[in-house]
């Protein structure tokens, strides 16, 4: 075993024969040179592929393994939790964490059986300063995670409400809550919106202006001749509808320009709907119905009505999961691996002295958005 001493990169593709060749010549503790030699060989560049390899073929080898026939097999899993800590420790310095990486991460945690540093990887993704980055990390990052995620959570049959995945599924709504939807929510809440029409109904121009009234847009221009301008103006004054749109004339040009422009607080409603629609697919993406329910827990309510626009959604809590948290009752994850015969099961608890390390906050990253009423018309 000493060659192994001058591990390369290219030579760590073939660890997982070399654990086997450990276990078929009866002394399986050899393994634990494996992790001392690629912590030196990769100090620069520090790959997680190689970290990932040696612990599940341990794990795949324990799994098959007569504990009573090897006394050392506590040391081999507590070898395992060490690789996986050694890994995520390494990996929380990627500035651009991979979907990919992240899931590879999540399953060696699983399939160890040790769940702890699924809070640091959690807590890596979420260690982001400002609403703007808040934002950006949502579409680009959360939101792109969580099929895959849950894809891995479902490969071992568990609930995407378990802690600690319910506390990171539940951070990702409440960060696009607060800083996505509730800034943009309006005061008041319209039950529809004011439309009408105008127009003779004969000519092109009155036609328009009518479409341009029934719909969305926020503004209509007619360049047009000072006796057309003119009819659309009395059709507009005829028609009473300065509530919905206000115009006025460009004199720059020839001809001369109309310009008509909807209300702003009914552009602001429009937006609200459009925004109610997206926000409903965003969190949809993540979870809905009874999973909503599950994972969202007594902000479930709160999530409902801020996707109504009764009520903004606020989070004054700490973005960071607490190494603490715990899975709720029924909410236990199933052991992702057989227990060897004799052997100590592996637990979720952090090594002493508090949770892997890999992720130094400089400050707390907290959620706050003053509540302000909505008043929803009648």
């Amino acid at each position: 075993m000493s060659c192994w001493e001058g591990v390369t990169m290219g030579s760590v593709s073939n660890i997982h024969h070399l654990v086997q060749y450990c276990f078929d010549i009866n002394q399986p503790d050899l393994c634990s040179i494996f992790l001392d030699t690629i912590v030196k060989a990769t100090e620069r560049y520090i790959p997680h592929e190689p970290f990932v390899k040696l612990a599940n073929t341990i794990v795949f080898q324990l799994s098959r393994l007569n504990a009573a026939e090897h006394p050392k097999v506590d040391q081999l899993l507590k070898l395992t939790k060490c690789t996986t800590e050694h890994t995520v420790q390494h990996w929380s310095h990627f500035s651009r964490p991979c979907n990919s990486n992240i899931c590879e991460l999540v399953d060696l945690c699983i399939n160890v059986d040790h769940w702890s540093p699924c809070i640091t990887i959690f807590n890596a993704l979420l260690q982001v300063h400002g609403g703007i980055h808040h934002f950006r990390k949502v579409f680009h990052l959360y939101l792109p995670l969580v099929a895959p995620l849950k894809g891995t959570l479902a490969k071992y049959s568990i609930s995407m409400a378990c802690e600690r995945f319910g506390s990171f599924f539940r951070r990702i709504i409440s960060i696009y809550l607060v800083f996505h939807l509730t800034p943009k929510t309006p005061p008041t809440i319209w039950p529809t919106i004011p439309t009408g029409s105008a127009g003779c109904g004969v000519c092109t121009h009155c036609k328009d202006l009518d479409t341009f009234i029934k719909g969305e847009l926020s503004e209509k221009r007619f360049q047009a001749v000072k006796k057309i301008r003119t009819h659309l103006e009395q059709e507009i004054y005829r028609a009473r509808i300065d509530h919905i749109v206000s115009g006025k004339t460009l004199t720059d040009s020839s001809p001369h320009v109309l310009i008509l422009k909807r209300k702003p607080q009914i552009m602001a409603q429009i937006a609200w709907r459009e925004l109610r629609s997206e926000a409903r697919a965003v969190v949809a993406r993540v979870a809905e119905g009874d999973m909503l329910k599950a994972v969202m827990l007594e902000r479930y309510d709160d999530v409902l009505q801020a996707l109504e626009g009764t009520k903004p959604f606020t989070f004054k809590g700490n973005l960071t999961i607490p190494s603490s948290v715990l899975p709720g009752p029924g909410q236990a994850p199933p052991s992702s691996h057989p227990a060897p015969s004799g052997a100590a099961k592996t637990t979720a608890a952090s090594p002493a002295g508090g949770s892997p390390g890999g992720v130094k906050r400089k400050r707390n990253d907290t959620l706050v958005s003053e509540p302000r009423p909505v008043k929803r018309m009648v």
